[in-house]
This record gives structure tokens, sequence and C-alpha cells, in this order.
């Protein structure tokens, strides 16, 4: 079983933050939180 690798990044938007996540074969999931507060995970 190969060790998968996993990309966070946040971007701070006006309403919210955004997280992106991503492994070495692409996109896996995209969350949007409300508020001021980066999303703890």
């Amino acid at each position: 079983m190969e060790e998968q690798l996993v990309y966070r990044s946040y971007f701070s938007s006006p309403v919210g933050w955004i997280e992106l996540c991503a492994t070495g074969k692409g996109l896996c999931s995209l969350y949007f939180t409300r508020g001021k507060s980066k999303p703890e995970r």
C-alpha cells in the first residue's frame, strides 16, 4: 500500500475560509467554512 501524499491549502475570502485538499492523483475535496477563524481539521 503506497503512502498517499495530501496537500492542503487555505484561502481567505471575505465570507469565510476555503480549504482545498488535493492528492498526487488530483483534487480530492473542497471545503468552505464560514467565519473568520481558520478551519481546524
